[in-house]
């Protein structure tokens, strides 16, 4: 079963701390791995006024892609203030490629608001060993030309007589 709502009544005598846990409980923002395992189904406490982060958070928990709910959630808020792409550069290199087309995607369902294409042009700025060529020519010798296909690369020789 999966936890939706809980009805709080008009509870004036919520403090700034209790509404801190449930924010917390909705979007663990210490982390990329915290905010995707926090929940992401509850999306009603009751009729009284919350917290703007909180309300912000049962919204996009009412939507029923909740992979789409992680994502926007931390792009919302692990890149709020600036590309923080400090987690993305110590996860392992075969990771990357996930990384980079997760974050390159579009949102459909939320609009641009949020796209990952600033924390994706940062990371890649980050990162130019991504696009050096492993092996650099020297002078005198013929290099291979290397021509990708759709599903294949094909290395080539030339042969210049």
């Amino acid at each position: 079963k999966i936890l939706e709502a809980i009805d709080l009544g008009e509870n004036p005598s919520i403090t700034d701390t209790g509404w801190s846990h449930f924010s917390r409980l909705l979007c663990n923002k210490s982390s990329i791995a915290s905010i995707y395992d926090s929940n992401h189904t509850l999306n009603y406490l009751g009729p009284q006024r919350k917290p703007l982060d909180l309300d912000d958070c049962m919204n996009l928990n009412v939507h029923e892609n909740k992979k789409e709910v992680a994502r926007e959630k931390i792009l919302r808020y692990h890149f709020r203030y600036g590309a923080n792409i400090q987690e993305f550069l110590d996860m392992k290199l075969e990771v990357m490629p996930h990384v980079l087309s997760w974050l390159g995607r579009d949102c459909s369902w939320r609009g641009r608001e949020n796209s990952g294409h600033t924390p994706l042009y940062e990371l890649l700025r980050s990162m130019p060993p991504l696009f050096e060529p492993k092996n650099t020519a020297m002078a005198g010798t013929k290099r291979k030309r290397v021509m990708i296909g759709c599903h294949r690369t094909i290395k080539l020789k030339l042969d210049c007589a």
